[in-house]
């Protein structure tokens, strides 16, 4: 679980730009843009798992 707060805590304003990004794509153009969210949710888990050990700390 640290893996996982401490990318979020190194990379919060990169994943508010993601779902601002997303969020206007789904209200301006198409709801179809609605599945960017489970691929984004899959890209957080990897970079987490591969970026950080089991502590949190950055390999």
């Amino acid at each position: 679980m640290k893996r996982y707060s401490k990318l979020i805590k190194d990379t919060w304003w990169l994943w508010t730009i993601f779902a601002a990004i997303v969020l206007f794509m789904v209200v301006w153009v198409s709801p179809i843009f609605l599945a960017l969210v489970p691929m984004l949710i899959t890209v957080f888990f990897y970079f987490a798992f591969v970026r950080y050990d089991e502590d949190g700390n950055f390999l």
